[in-house]
């Protein structure tokens, strides 16, 4: 189904066996991003961030306990940190606990890592 006004824009994407998206342009600049069940990973790229010319990734993931969040400026951009230690948000999920646990990290040793347990 799509929609569309002059400022407005909606989408939504079923291509069966649980792949579902929807995504929405709301007044001309401001998008909301819905990936479903079948959806293992999700990149947003902010282009010209600061009016610098720098575009900047930020890439939503599954994985067996929650998601993890990554920002980088993708494989065509000069990187400023190591490939296996960009920053990253985790959130692991324990259903059993009725929890998540979030932890937030930069670079490559715990002491730039900083985490927190919340109710669900």
């Amino acid at each position: 189904m799509e929609q569309a006004t002059a400022r407005n824009f909606a989408a939504s994407f079923d291509l069966e066996h649980g792949v579902e998206a929807e995504i929405e342009l709301q007044g001309g600049n401001s998008l909301w991003i819905a990936a479903g069940r079948g959806i293992e990973s999700a990149d947003v790229w902010m282009k010209d961030v600061s009016g610098l010319g720098l575009d900047l990734r930020v890439e939503v993931r599954r994985n067996s306990s929650g998601i993890e969040v990554r920002i980088d400026r993708g494989k065509s951009g000069e990187p400023w940190w190591s490939a296996e230690s960009p920053p990253r948000l985790f959130i692991a999920v324990d259903q059993a606990a009725n929890t998540a646990v979030a932890s937030a990290s930069i670079g490559e040793t715990s002491e730039g890592t900083i985490s927190g347990k919340f109710a669900l």
